[in-house]
């Protein structure tokens, strides 16, 4: 007999995450959610052949929201705090940052991307973006396939260990294995299961053969990050040490905080028992509306000789019986009786109330006639309807932050000769090198431009733009400095391209004070008896 194999302490602990989990109910809440917005709303119940009807109210809201987040656009900017002789290196290496940044953040499709993790954080509550090489390639991990150490800090980064299960094909582990140097005998037990109880309803039993369990382990220890791989039974690769990375390549975002937990509630689960009752109350109605909404045809059994075509359109019946006088006597029809109507206003003012208290009524999302209203009296109804979505685009703001210093710790710690930069300037390849003592002694603050992207804004941005640059404020540096001061964080332009404006005209301004004035030829061409007298 084949004695039992331990389990690696990885899975024990990842085990103890699992139960944390089933006690809290989040693989079935995050299920429940996903399948309400995708419209799966009468999951378990047993109608027979019958398709009950519904209204999906939840999805427009949902995206409603998503859109109103992700419609924003970020930047990230990096300026130094550094302060000494060597400031101006450290503010040229930033300068190499905000273009490497800008070049990785449309290579990598964030624009795009962040719809999905806005998408996951705003149904179910939380959603998780984890970094895993030096080219901050990325997976977004869904919030039931991240365990912590601490499920009452929200704080990433103060986490002792962090799990992320995946299921991977047993053919890579074991070839990852051997690279690593585990021994035979441990590698024979790497086996495919079917363990899919922690997997979305749409996985489970729908799993391709020759996979199983692997459990990325991530624990941060005084000298640095580590990592770990394992299986149920065998760690297949050891823990080891990325030197200089300072922290977790993880960054959450969360839609709305909850007390004392590290994960989020999003806009799906407490409108689940509206949707249900709007739900039957459109499908009580609808059974209703067809047991007593039409007349049906009522006959004597013995009194109508060919009852079969009652049914069909056009047909003759035939009555007989010697009781039978009249038509009416063996044929005739139930008058269909009327329908209370309160149950159809109850189930509108349901729907109704739900999107208002939502901020997701006909106003905010959308259901103004342009054509009657200006592009900023639009901009000004939807912003103050969307005054609840605040805090989810502050909570994106630092989501993004928080990519921002990840970026920059992997940077720094995967080029530990120096970082190199390329871009594209003018037509032509532009290369550079920051050196590695200014990445590791480089103090960095990380600011998140925001700028709102929809059709109203870029007509109300160009509006912006054009009376700006007719204003006198514009023509004087020192006064559009002040001005640019003034200006919101989060207005229609972001401040920091009025800033790129102000310090390019500086940067020639000083330029011009270095250099010396220099006669034209076309003066030089009647000699110097020509020149004009001194």
């Amino acid at each position: 007999m084949k004695s039992k194999v331990d389990t690696t302490f990885i899975y024990d602990r990842y085990q103890k995450g699992v139960d944390w989990h089933n006690k809290n109910s989040l693989y079935s809440t995050t299920d429940k959610c996903h399948a309400f917005f995708n419209g799966d709303q009468w999951r378990y119940v047993e109608s027979g052949d019958e398709t009950l009807p519904q209204y999906n109210f939840i999805q427009p809201v949902c995206e409603h929201k998503i859109a109103m987040v992700a419609m924003n656009n970020m930047e990230i900017v990096y300026s130094s705090e550094n302060t000494g002789p060597m400031r101006q290196y450290f503010v040229e290496a930033c300068e190499q940052l905000n273009k490497l940044a800008r070049q990785k953040w449309e290579q990598k499709k964030w624009d795009a991307k962040s719809w999905d993790v806005i998408k996951q954080a705003c149904i179910a509550g939380d959603a998780y973006v984890y970094f895993y090489n030096a080219n901050l390639d990325f997976d977004i991990i869904d919030r039931t396939n991240i365990y912590l150490s601490d499920e009452q800090q929200a704080d990433i980064q103060k986490q002792k260990y962090i799990i992320i299960e995946e299921r991977r094909f047993v053919d890579d582990i074991k070839k990852e294995a051997k690279e690593t140097g585990v021994d035979e005998s441990d590698i024979i037990n790497i086996l495919d299961d079917d363990d899919t109880d922690t997997q979305p309803d749409n996985v489970k039993g729908n799993e391709k053969d020759g996979k199983c369990l692997s459990l990325l382990y991530i624990c941060k220890k005084k000298d640095g990050i580590y990592f770990s791989r394992s299986t149920k039974t065998v760690v297949y690769q050891p823990e080891t040490k990325v030197d200089g990375l300072k922290y977790y390549p993880i960054a959450s975002l969360l839609w709305s905080t909850v007390r004392g937990s590290a994960r989020g509630v999003g806009e799906v689960e407490y409108l689940i028992p509206n949707q249900i009752m709007t739900n039957k109350l459109l499908a009580r109605r609808d059974i209703n509306l067809k047991m007593v909404g039409f007349a049906k045809p009522v006959y004597l059994t013995d009194g109508v000789s060919n009852p079969e075509d009652i049914d069909k359109v056009g047909a003759k019946i035939g009555v007989k019986g010697p009781t039978v006088q009249r038509a009416q006597d063996a044929f005739g029809y139930i008058n269909p009786a009327p329908i209370p109507a309160a149950a159809s206003e109850l189930q509108s003012e349901i729907v109704t109330m739900s999107r208002d208290l939502a901020n997701a009524g006909d106003s905010a999302t959308g259901n103004v006639n342009p054509e009657k209203a200006s592009g900023a009296a639009i901009i000004a109804v939807r912003d103050q309807q969307a005054i609840s979505t605040t805090p989810n685009v502050a909570a994106y703001k630092q989501f993004v932050e928080d990519i921002a210093i990840i970026w920059l710790d992997v940077w720094t710690a995967y080029n530990p000769d120096g970082l190199s930069v390329a871009f594209e300037e003018d037509g032509e390849e532009v290369s550079d090198v920051i050196p590695p003592e200014i990445l590791a002694e480089l103090s960095a603050n990380i600011r998140i431009d925001i700028s709102p992207v929809n059709p109203y804004s870029k007509y109300a941005s160009k509006q912006f733009v054009e009376n700006l640059m007719g204003n006198p404020v514009f023509q004087d540096t020192d006064k559009l400095q002040e001005y640019h001061d003034l200006l919101p964080d989060d207005g229609i332009i972001p401040k920091g391209k009025i800033q790129d404006i102000i310090d390019a005209r500086r940067e020639a301004e000083a330029q011009m004070m270095q250099t010396p004035p220099q006669i034209q030829p076309e003066m030089m061409q009647g000699g110097l008896n020509e020149l004009p007298e001194m």
